[in-house]
């Protein structure tokens, strides 16, 4: 229904917000974030996205085909902003074949 809110928000609102630096590895290619699970956005280098999410505990990682980062955990309380970035460095391009599951980064500012 329009105007009421989902009861998963009644612990309150925080925002989540994802810049992916302006890398040159991938410069052609979109980082895809997802959230607990589903994908969110996509980032090509220089952008940012942000999105409202209900306080508690939320998983994210990169993702770019095969290679992705280490799963990132969230606490954020109602009315928090948490600032996150994500690239894709130029080791990558070694981490995608040794390392796939953490060749991104992403972490908190």
């Amino acid at each position: 229904m329009r105007g009421v809110r989902p009861s998963c928000y009644d612990s309150g609102v925080a925002e989540l917000r994802v810049r992916r630096e302006r890398d040159s590895a991938g410069f052609l290619r979109r980082i895809l974030i997802e959230l607990d699970g589903a994908d969110w956005c996509g980032l090509r280098p220089g952008e940012e996205q942000t999105v409202a999410v209900p306080a508690g505990r939320h998983v994210l990682r990169a993702r770019m085909d095969w290679i992705t980062s280490k799963a990132l955990v969230v606490e954020v309380d109602a009315d928090e902003v948490i600032e996150l970035e994500t690239s894709m460095p130029w080791r990558a391009a070694v981490d995608m074949f040794f390392k796939p599951r953490s060749a991104l980064t992403l972490g908190r500012l």
